[in-house]
């Protein structure tokens, strides 16, 4: 099994967080809402795969802040096979307009992109869903650095 570190963004306006919205089977009644971001490439520091992969999948340009978040994800049978990924949230601000027409590349999976307000998040099937418990309402992170599994 590889491990892959990916890099994800925390991008919180007006009250909502933005996130790339997924459907993963064909036939799936519901939505997934993932914070936009990916994997790191060979040579590649983690702030410019975010700036990379924001543009890939939502259009905009970014400034990348602190680190707030780390989440370990292990699944032997994930639809992607086996995998172990290792995940850095990062704050960051938009330089300029999210617009999924000039997106570069978009996930497979990736059907739109979507501001969920703060306070709904628990309404929406969010991934990793532990960001439920650690974004709160006023957008603040709560002290809840590994999220992921031991």
């Amino acid at each position: 099994m590889v491990i892959r570190n990916s890099a994800k963004a925390i991008i919180i306006k007006d009250g909502k967080m933005l996130f790339t919205k997924c459907k993963f089977l064909p036939d799936d009644k519901e939505y997934t809402y993932l914070p936009p971001g990916g994997g790191q490439e060979k040579g590649e520091p983690l702030c410019e795969t975010l700036k990379r992969e924001l543009l890939e999948e939502t259009g905009a340009k970014i400034t990348v802040g602190d680190l707030v978040l780390v989440r370990e994800y292990i699944d032997p049978h994930s639809l992607w096979g086996d995998i172990h990924q290792v995940e850095f949230f990062f704050q960051c601000e938009l330089l300029s307009d999210v617009n999924l027409s000039v997106a570069t590349q978009p996930d497979d999976l990736q059907v739109g992109l979507e501001w969920l307000s703060l306070d709904r998040l628990g309404d929406y099937r969010i991934y990793p869903e532990k960001l439920k418990e650690c974004i709160q309402p006023n957008g603040c992170i709560k002290d809840c650095v590994y999220i992921g599994k031991c």
